[in-house]
């Protein structure tokens, strides 16, 4: 049997609480149960605090337990807004659910399953047309699978892909988008981005400084005459006497 701890919902054996004797009493009384702490990262520290205690007590154990998290539990240790040992305590093994900003292929064939289970069996609803996907695909989701979901609703009661690119255009301007671009980046490369700038930029400024010699600008930067030449090539920084001297964006 799964037992929930800090879940919302109705259906759950443990339904949401603030009070933290409260929420170590209800853990306690899973001890011989598979227990799900759901949403760990919205729990206070004093209830982080009494169920660190129980999965230490050496007179309990839990056959199964599994924990899930919408933010990086990681970063919010390092913030003090998670208990480091409660952390340590439940990373065993992790499975990770990339959001739907960051599996834009998979929309279409998500669109088509989520269409098949809502859609009445007898009722065959065609999908959206190319330019219509292309707005799904181009699309953040801020609200991820959910708001996919309900996309698909609003489609399946008006089938009309015009309509359904203009909702999409309607959430793009009154929701803010987590990312922008096409198919927003991870945070990896957004960092590489503005360093390749940065680069460009320092680079930029002491060419200018040292009247565009590169040997010296080379020396000044403490890099090789080739690294100089490279990055110059990779921020798209051309010789003044060829005219358009500018930095890659």
């Amino acid at each position: 049997m799964v037992k929930f701890l800090c879940d919302s919902s109705p259906s759950a054996v443990f339904g949401g609480f603030d009070d933290s004797r409260e929420a170590a009493r209800r853990l306690a009384e899973a001890s011989q149960d598979t227990v799900l702490l759901k949403r760990i990262d919205r729990l206070p520290v004093s209830v982080q605090e009494r169920i660190l205690v129980l999965l230490d007590d050496p007179c309990r154990s839990f056959p199964l337990l599994i924990s899930t998290a919408s933010s990086s539990i990681e970063m919010m240790a390092a913030e003090g807004h998670f208990l480091p040992e409660l952390l340590y305590r439940i990373s065993v093994y992790r499975i990770s659910m990339p959001p739907l900003r960051e599996r834009w292929r998979d929309i279409p064939d998500l669109f088509r399953i989520m269409l098949d289970e809502i859609s009445p069996t007898a009722t065959t609803v065609p999908m959206p047309d190319q330019k219509a996907m292309k707005v799904l695909m181009e699309y953040s989701w801020p609200g991820n699978l959910r708001e996919l979901q309900n996309v698909v609703r609003g489609y399946l009661l008006a089938p009309d892909s015009i309509a359904l690119g203009t909702e999409i255009e309607r959430r793009r301007c009154t929701v803010p988008e987590k990312d922008a671009g096409r198919h927003p980046s991870a945070l990896k490369e957004q960092v590489k981005h503005v360093a390749k700038r940065v680069e460009g930029q320092m680079i930029l400024e002491a060419l200018e400084r040292n009247c565009w010699n590169r040997r010296r600008t080379a020396e000044a930067l403490s890099i090789s005459y080739r690294s100089l030449m490279y990055k110059m090539k990779n921020c798209n920084i051309r010789s003044e006497n060829t005219g358009g001297r500018r930095v890659a964006s």
